[in-house]
Formats: C-alpha cells, structure tokens, sequence
C-alpha cells in the first residue's frame, strides 16, 4: 500500500505542474509558483523495469477537477536511470467529456492529444476497493541553484479496481488538498 501511496503522490505532484523537472530553466530570473488547491481525482498506472533495472517505463493517468472543470492528463516516459538519460517522453491533457466522481466509484471519458500527435481514447471505470484511508504526504526536490520544489497534500485514498481503456496496473481514488511552491533560479 505504501509503495501505491508513493506512486500516487508521485502522479498527482506531476498533475499539479512538475512535469518540467526534468529540464529546469537556466536563466538568472527567478520565477516563483504558488498555490493551494482542493480536488477530486482518479489515478491509474503502469509501471516496467528492464531485467538490469536502468530502463524504467512509465505510464500514468489522472482524471481530475480541482475546481475550474473536469480534465484528464497521460504522461507515459522512458528512461535510463543508470544514465541518467530520458529516453521518450509523450504527454496530453484534455478537458473530460464525463467526470463522473464519488468517493466509491468514477468515471471518466476523454479524447486526449498527446504530443507525438495521436490521440489517446479514454474511458474508465475506477470502483473503490475497500474503505478509503486518511493520508498526506509531503515532497521536495532541490536543485541548489536551479530549482526548488515544495508540495504537500492530505486527504482520502482508496485503492481501485479498474475497467474500459486503456487498462493500468494500479488505481487510486482520492479526494485532497494542498499546496506548492516552485521557484525556478
């Protein structure tokens, strides 16, 4: 459950606008980023290693409105951690043709863009398995200099069972909030 938990945490920072960490701006502004948000989101992913463990593959999906309308976001990457080298990098975000939320049970239907310039059909069925938890977690990436990153939220999670297309290895339903900061050197 914890190892899910990370994994959540981890596409719902990338929701809240961290996507860009990976190549953070050299310029000598500084450009600062803060917010708070409240919001209702489904989390699905995939995840694969290489047999030697350098090449991970991953592929998340969060449909969500924290307030100003229903969207649905895909990220899907690869890359080598022993080099330290992106290998592929695909995203797309799209407003939700369905939202359907509760804390039992979501759906959600999209036509998603993604950047190499197909599209991805979404239509999914999150069911809340078991009953939902009370969690926060808390993180941080600093890169003196460079970046600095702060973000936190609390709220209800359940693991979900998935169904419809496209199919992920894991699922989470959450109802949060929080807040980040994000300074760019």
């Amino acid at each position: 459950m914890r190892a899910s938990v990370r994994s959540f945490a981890s596409a719902l920072v990338a929701a809240m606008g961290v996507t860009l960490l990976m190549a953070p701006s050299a310029s000598a502004a500084t450009q600062v980023v803060s917010d708070k948000y409240s919001g209702e989101f489904a989390f699905a992913s995939s995840e694969t290693r290489s047999p030697d463990g350098c090449i991970v593959s991953r592929k998340d999906l969060l449909a969500f409105d924290k307030g100003f309308g229903p969207m649905v976001g895909y990220y899907d990457f690869m890359a080598n951690e022993c080099t330290h080298v992106l290998l592929q990098y695909v995203e797309g975000m799209a407003p939700a043709e369905v939202f359907d939320f509760n804390r039992n049970a979501v759906h959600a239907k999209a036509a998603v863009p993604l950047t190499d310039g197909t599209t991805l059909d979404v239509d999914l069925h999150w069911n809340a398995v078991g009953a939902p938890t009370q969690q926060g977690f808390s993180v941080r990436f600093v890169e003196p200099g460079v970046y600095h990153y702060v973000s936190t939220s609390s709220g209800s999670f359940s693991e979900a069972s998935l169904s419809g297309a496209p199919l992920f290895d894991e699922a989470h339903i959450s109802q949060s909030k929080g807040s980040r900061l994000e300074i760019r050197h």
